[in-house]
């Protein structure tokens, strides 16, 4: 089960930490100790899929916002920087909990397991379109965070972007290869190793965090209560009977299956190069980060209201006409 987690953790930390921070660069130290860094606020998300358990693709949304609060609220103070206000939680939402919680964690193992190449393929095509361009923008617009460590956005030109980008490729492509020997089989966190991981996430809180942000746990029970008990509730939405997340997810895909996720780093290295060649127009690349910035947030708040709504069932009377006689389209009348 340890394997398990701390394979997880490495796959969402290529996109919370590799993909975000990419000029940190890639080495023992940022990915496997990282790794064991992550193992908090993945299991955490995990047994949020885990304990409900979750048996839809709302409830890993849900589970994933989870993930992003533990990651920027217990790991790091950053949710508490607007406050009271939901900014910066819902555009965290948008990265940690979408990208690596859902996206490479979740939807790549969906496709991995159905055998979908195709729809991964072009997933991954994509995503690394946007990687390329966002490493950039994100470097050259020099955030607060590029100015603290010292970061001179000159020093990594497109070929070695391109083998940070395949080397931060292949890690997740491995992790995703290796994880499919340890995924559990019918397996429910136990009472003690739940009790056991809330106790090591508020431990690290207090010392992490609690100094610098005294108000902070009020803010975080708020978002993660109320997450959580949107889960719980949305367990009256689907049927007892299906499989759960975690069981639908089982299964060793070959390495041919696997192999599209390496589209990711090469059509990351393309945009990162056609990015490169106009780094120069400031303007342009910052209209062009505060515009993904702000999609992080409209779309990370977006899909929790959207999963929040499943949850509680606000779409079950649509759904009910919907399945109305009243509704459905008309039919011959027979006569006799």
């Amino acid at each position: 089960m340890s394997a398990f987690v701390y394979l997880s953790s490495i796959i969402m930390v290529m996109a919370s930490e590799r993909v975000y921070w990419f000029w940190a660069g890639l080495d023992f130290e940022s990915v496997f100790l990282l790794g064991a860094f992550y193992v908090i606020p993945a299991s955490v998300g995990i047994w949020a899929v885990a304990l409900t358990p979750a048996k839809r693709p709302y409830q890993v949304v849900l589970a994933g916002a989870i993930f992003a609060f533990v990651v920027e609220g217990v790991l790091t103070p950053i949710i508490y920087g607007d406050g009271p206000l939901p900014i910066m939680a819902a555009m965290f939402v948008g990265w940690h909990g979408l990208i690596s919680f859902v996206g490479f964690w979740y939807l790549t193992r969906t496709w991995l397991v159905n055998g979908e190449t195709g729809r991964l393929s072009i997933v991954a095509a994509g995503f690394g379109s946007f990687w390329g361009v966002w490493a950039v923008v994100s470097a050259v617009t020099d955030p607060p965070e590029t100015a603290e460590i010292g970061f001179d956005a000159t020093l990594l030109a497109p070929g070695g972007f391109a083998r940070y980008a395949l080397a931060v490729g292949a890690t997740f492509a491995l992790a995703h290869w290796l994880i499919g020997y340890v995924w559990p089989v019918g397996w429910r966190p136990s009472k003690f190793s739940t009790w056991a991981i809330a106790t090591i996430a508020v431990a690290y809180m207090v010392v992490a965090v609690l100094p610098a942000v005294i108000w902070a746990p009020i803010k975080l029970a708020v978002l993660i209560g109320g997450t959580w008990l949107l889960i719980r509730l949305s367990r009256m939405q689907v049927s007892q009977d299906e499989p759960s997340i975690i069981d639908k997810l089982n299964g060793h895909p070959r390495l041919r299956r696997i192999a599209p996720i390496l589209l990711m780093p090469l059509t990351a290295a393309l945009a990162y190069a056609a990015t490169w060649a106009v780094r120069g127009y400031g303007e342009l690349m910052g209209g062009v980060y505060w515009v993904l910035v702000g999609a992080q947030i409209t779309v990370g708040a977006a899909a929790f209201i959207w999963a929040g709504r499943r949850a509680v069932g606000r779409d079950k009377r649509r759904r009910s006409l919907g399945k109305s006689p009243l509704n459905r389209a008309p039919t011959e009348r027979h006569t006799t």
